[in-house]
């Protein structure tokens, strides 16, 4: 099982290169290019500017427990979070 939390795109840092999959139309989904690991998932057509973060590749693991986005899925769609 893989847990996944919900962030706007600008409040997102990545350090490093990840390697794009447009895996459909409105899909692009992301990977570490030297293991393979998952990191995001970005449907531009639900989620328009936000990206979806694997949480265990989180750097901080309470960076998901704390932001709105990580609890809540629907603030993307009521707009984006505060």
């Amino acid at each position: 099982m893989v847990g996944w939390a919900l962030f706007r795109e600008d409040m997102v840092t990545v350090t490093g290169k990840a390697v794009s999959y447009q895996s459909s139309e409105n899909v692009t989904r992301e990977f570490c290019g030297t293991c393979g690991t998952g990191l995001f998932y970005r449907n531009s057509a639900f989620f328009p500017g936000m990206v979806d973060i694997q949480t265990a590749t989180l750097d901080d693991q309470s960076a998901a427990a704390h932001h709105p986005c990580a609890i809540r899925r629907g603030c993307a769609v009521d707009g984006g979070c505060a």
